[in-house]
């Protein structure tokens, strides 16, 4: 079963977003959380990932990972004007952990 999850980021245009299907878990080897702790630590690289979209599976390298992309749908980023707002969608979309990038460390929220 999928352990949903989003990725997002606090940008001054608003928190930019992404959903992620498989292995959100926080603190698992290979899980989302982890992943991101240690391979996703520069805001260039954030950027970079948020660009590609929604994600089936996140990977330590962004050309590793899977997206939505890669079998042809179109799920950009998603642009939210609060966090309430980010966090409510996740929820809609069966999200059970939220990760916001601070600046300098990720931040987890079970939702």
């Amino acid at each position: 079963m999928a352990t949903r999850s989003t990725i997002a980021v606090h940008l001054p245009e608003g928190i930019r977003a992404v959903y992620c299907h498989w292995d959100g878990y926080p603190d698992e080897e290979g899980g989302v959380g982890e992943t991101l702790k240690h391979h996703y630590t520069k805001l260039r690289d954030i950027i970079n990932l948020l660009d590609n979209g929604d994600l089936s599976v996140l990977k330590s390298t962004i050309e590793e990972s899977v997206f939505y992309k890669d079998r042809g749908e179109d799920t950009p980023a998603q642009i939210f004007k609060s966090e309430s707002d980010w966090l409510d969608w996740a929820g809609l979309t069966g999200c059970e952990y939220s990760y916001l990038f601070s600046g300098d460390k990720w931040i987890v929220e079970a939702i």
